[in-house]
């Protein structure tokens, strides 16, 4: 089929502006420092097989990577083979997640800017910037499109396996990892994962918000306090949902506390947790036991541990820290 592309030169500057209207990349080039006065005419490119590509070498090294971030790396080492760039930036559309790379030193403005629209299909899967200092030469402008073409497969690939881990290993409701996913953590399966210390909680009183306010309420709770525990842990460990209230957070970051402060300040951000419903505020507390893995024992024998310590925390008073 004839695919037709309306190309805009800018005066004596050699930008580009890209549209293609049935093809399953998309590359809009934007003119974000220039201001000159635009020189219109048309043109044809040539018959595009349906279902090709690109190239067929870049394509196949690319649908050996199913996650996200290699498949990124990969796709921008093998750019570099082809045209210098300053930066590459992917808006992935199904993780919601930003990855970029830079290969020029910071303190200086682009001036040009290539951005691809990824379609499969009609639909999007995100859109690809390239950013230098120097103007994109034609030439290079037709080898990055045949090279952005051979992204959209592996890119839908890597969107469908995203969405098969979540099923399987992503908590629906919290947004969190899930029983499955922890369970992973402790058979050891999940390799070059080092915790130092586990920390297992639950809402206090959780039954008797469901039974007053009803399960709709009850899940907002769920969500907001797990929201809590990520927005306190970070990038120091990980949370999971292990089942109705009940969160444990594995803490990567060996502290010399054991992560007794990081329980308390969960405590504490817990109890200053508000949600509103149409007719009521709903303040909620946590109660969290505590246990450091010790070299000695199984990672399950140390989550035994703080389980126990959050029962007995439970029975004791709950709204506070327990370490085992």
């Amino acid at each position: 089929m004839q695919i037709g592309l309306d190309r805009f030169l800018l005066h004596q500057s050699s930008l580009f502006y890209y549209r293609y209207e049935d093809m399953n990349a998309i590359s809009e080039l934007v003119e974000p420092t220039l201001e000159q006065q635009l020189i219109t005419r048309k043109v044809y490119n040539s018959p595009v097989i349906e279902g090709n590509q690109g190239d067929a070498a870049n394509a196949s090294v690319l649908y050996q990577h199913l996650e996200l971030d290699a498949l990124f790396d990969e796709f921008c080492a093998r750019l570099l083979q082809l045209v210098s760039v300053d930066q590459v930036r992917l808006q992935h559309k199904e993780s919601a997640r930003s990855l970029e790379k830079s290969y020029a030193s910071a303190g200086f403005e682009n001036q040009f800017l290539l951005r691809y629209r990824l379609k499969y299909q009609g639909e999007i899967l995100g859109t690809l910037s390239l950013k230098r200092r120097h103007q994109f030469l034609s030439a290079e402008v037709r080898q990055i499109q045949d090279y952005v073409d051979s992204l959209i497969g592996p890119l839908r690939n890597a969107d469908r396996y995203l969405k098969v881990w979540r099923s399987a290993y992503q908590d629906a409701l919290t947004g969190v990892k899930n029983r499955a996913s922890f369970d992973l953590l402790l058979s050891g399966q999940e390799a070059g994962i080092e915790v130092h210390s586990l920390l297992v909680c639950d809402v206090d009183g959780f039954k008797s918000i469901n039974d007053l306010y009803g399960h709709a309420v009850g899940d907002e709770v769920l969500r907001q306090f797990a929201s809590q525990l990520c927005d306190s842990v970070g990038a120091s460990g990980t949370v999971y949902r292990y089942g109705g209230d009940e969160f444990v957070i594995a803490l990567h970051e060996n502290r010399a506390d054991d992560g007794l402060q990081l329980a308390e300040d969960l405590r504490l951000a817990t109890a200053r947790l508000r949600l509103k419903t149409r007719d009521h505020e709903i303040s909620v507390t946590t109660t969290i036991g505590l246990a450091r893995a010790h070299q000695n024992e199984s990672l399950d024998e140390t989550f035994l541990r703080a389980d126990s310590a959050l029962l007995f925390g439970k029975k004791r008073s709950k709204d506070t820290v327990i370490q085992h």
